[in-house]
C-alpha cells in the first residue's frame, strides 16, 4: 500500500464533507462513520502489510516532502484511525442539536490528513510543515460554537502554536545548518563531534517550540483555554491525540536526528526535564483546584502529555518505553474522560464537576466508564496506565544524579493529585450522601455514546491483562528507535 492513499483519502474526505449539502442528518452520518471506518482499516495496514513511501514534493536536493512508514508512524496511525472512528460514532449522537455539523466532520478529516503527515513524516522538515498544517486544519475544531469563549480559545491555541512554530523554526534552521539534512536515521546522525553552544541551543528551541502542542511549561496555557470550548468529540482528539504531533516531533528530533549522547548531562537535557517535571505539577495542581470538568481535564493533559516528555528526556530505553506506553494509554483514557464530560453535558446542559452528584444510578454506564478511565489515568494497575508509570520510574531509578529520585517522587505526588481531581466525581456520583433508598430512574443512554466508551474501556484494562504481549511489541518499537 502507498502511504499516500490514506492521506488522500482523508484529505478527499475533508473536502466532500465541506461542500456537502443534504437535509438528512442521517446520510450525514452514516456518511462520515462509514469513511472513518474505511480510514481505520487503511491506517491499520502499515502494521500489517508492507508499506511503500512516497516523496510529494522536493524542494531540493535535501529539502523534500516525503512519508515513510516505520513502527512509530504506525502504531501512531492505528492510534489515530481508531480514535477518529470511536469519536465520529460518539458525533453521530452528541452532534444533534450542533449547527455546521458537515463542516464540523470536514475539519475533523482535515485535521486527520495533517497528522497523518506528522506521523509518516520521512524528514524533520516534512514533519514541521505538517505540524503548521495541523494547527490551521484543527483550529476551527475550538471555534466551532462561535461564542466569545470558543474566540478567546481559538486565538490562544493559534497564538501559542504560531509561536512554538517559530521557535522551533530557528532551532530546524540551525539544526539544517550543522548537518546540511533534516532525515530520519535511527539513533540520529549528529554526534558528540558537532556539540556546540550554538547547536545545543538550536535543539532546545526546537524542543520548546514543538512542545507547545503538547503543553510544556511556559507555552502550555493554550489547552484550558481552548479544549473545552470544542465540542466533546473534538476536545477527545485534541487532547488525546492532536497534542501528540508536538511529542512525536521532538522524539524524531530527539532520537532520529540528534544522537541523544549529544544533550546527555548537558544543560539542555536538566532544563527540559525541569521543565516537564513542573509542567507535570502544575498541571495537576491546577486540575485539582477547577470546578469545570472539560476545563480540569485539559489541565490533565497539560500534566499527562508532559509524562511522556520527561521520559523522552530521561534519554534511556526503559524511560522511553514508559513514554511510548504513556501515548498509548493517555490517548485512551483521556479520550474516553472528555467522551464521558460530554455525554454528561449532553444529558445535563451543566459543566461544574459538583452538578453531576448523585447522577450515578441515573447514567451509571457513563461513570463506571468514567471511573475506568480514571484509574487508568491515575496509574492503578491492572489498568493500563500502572505500566507507562511504572516504566517511566524505572527508567529515571537507571540514571543518576538527583533526577533518579526527583522524577519518581514527582510522579508519584502527581499520582495522588490525579485520584484527588478524578475520583471524587465518581464517588459523589454513587455515594451523594442523599437519600440512597430512593427510586431512581435510569435514563437511557444512546448505544452512539456507549459503544465507543465501552470499547475505549476495555482498550483501557485488557492490555494491562495480557500485558507480556503488549510491553514486548512496544518493546521491540523502542529498540528501533534507539537505532
Amino acid at each position: 500500500m502507498n502511504l499516500l492513499i490514506p492521506f488522500l483519502f482523508s484529505l478527499g474526505a475533508g473536502i466532500v464533507f465541506a461542500v456537502m449539502k443534504t437535509s438528512s442528518r442521517r446520510l450525514l452520518c452514516i456518511s462520515a462513520i462509514a469513511a472513518a471506518a474505511v480510514q481505520a482499516v487503511l491506517l491499520t495496514l502499515p502494521l500489517i502489510i508492507k508499506t511503500e513511501g512516497i516523496t510529494i514534493w522536493r524542494f531540493s536536493q535535501s529539502l523534500r516532502i516525503s512519508l515513510h512508514a516505520d513502527g512509530i508512524g504506525a502504531l501512531l496511525g492505528l492510534l489515530t484511525g481508531w480514535g477518529w472512528l470511536l469519536c465520529i460514532i460518539f458525533s453521530a449522537a452528541y452532534m444533534r442539536h450542533e449547527e455546521r455539523e458537515s463542516t464540523f466532520y470536514a475539519f475533523l478529516f482535515l485535521s486527520q490528513a495533517c497528522l497523518i503527515g506528522v506521523f509518516f513524516a520521512d524528514n524533520l522538515f516534512s514533519l514541521y510543515l505538517f505540524f503548521e498544517m495541523t494547527t490551521l486544519a484543527s483550529l476551527p475544531l475550538v471555534l466551532h460554537s462561535r461564542t466569545k469563549d470558543a474566540t478567546a480559545g481559538g486565538m490562544s491555541y493559534l497564538f501559542y502554536s504560531l509561536a512554538g512554530a517559530i521557535i522551533a523554526l530557528f532551532g530546524l534552521m540551525v539544526i539544517y545548518h550543522e548537518a546540511g539534512t533534516l532525515d530520519f536515521v535511527p539513533g540520529g546522525y549528529l554526534t558528540e563531534a558537532h556539540s556546540g553552544a550554538l547547536l545545543l541551543i538550536g535543539i532546545f528551541a526546537c524542543v520548546i517550540g514543538f512542545g507547545a502542542k503538547g503543553g510544556l511549561y511556559p507555552l502550555h496555557a493554550w489547552l484550558p483555554a481552548a479544549h473545552p470550548q470544542a465540542p466533546a468529540p473534538a476536545s477527545a482528539l485534541l487532547s488525546g491525540i492532536i497534542t501528540k504531533s508536538g511529542v512525536i516531533a521532538i522524539l524524531r528530533l530527539l532520537f532520529y536526528v540528534i544522537d541523544p549522547a549529544l544533550i546527555r548531562g548537558t544543560w539542555v537535557q536538566y532544563t527540559l526535564l525541569t521543565l516537564a517535571l513542573v509542567t507535570i505539577l502544575i498541571g495537576s495542581a491546577l486540575a485539582l483546584t477547577e470546578k469545570n470538568l472539560k476545563r480540569r481535564l485539559a489541565f490533565s493533559s497539560v500534566s499527562q502529555v508532559s509524562y511522556v516528555l520527561a521520559g523522552l528526556f530521561l534519554l534511556n530505553h526503559t524511560a522511553v518505553l514508559g513514554a511510548l506506553l504513556q501515548i498509548i494509554f493517555h490517548m485512551i483514557a483521556k479520550s474516553g474522560l472528555f467522551l464521558c464530560a460530554g455525554a454528561l453535558i449532553w444529558f445535563t446542559g451543566k459543566s461544574q464537576s459538583e452538578d453531576y452528584i448523585g447522577l450515578g444510578k441515573k447514567y451509571p454506564a457513563l461513570f463506571v466508564c468514567y471511573t475506568v478511565f480514571s484509574l487508568s489515568l491515575i496509574g492503578i494497575p491492572p489498568a493500563g496506565g500502572f505500566y507507562s508509570k511504572w516504566y517511566l520510574a524505572q527508567g529515571a531509578l537507571e540514571g543518576a544524579g538527583p533526577f533518579a529520585y526527583i522524577v519518581p517522587v514527582v510522579l508519584l505526588i502527581s499520582a495522588l493529585l490525579t485520584a484527588g481531581y478524578l475520583l471524587p466525581v465518581t464517588g459523589k456520583a454513587f455515594f451523594s450522601g442523599k437519600d440512597l433508598t430512593q427510586t431512581v430512574e435510569r435514563e437511557r443512554t444512546p448505544a452512539a455514546f456507549l459503544l465507543p466508551l465501552i470499547l475505549l474501556a476495555a482498550a483501557a484494562i485488557l492490555p494491562g491483562l495480557f500485558f507480556p504481549g503488549v510491553g514486548d511489541a512496544v518493546s521491540a518499537l523502542c529498540a528501533g528507535i534507539f537505532g
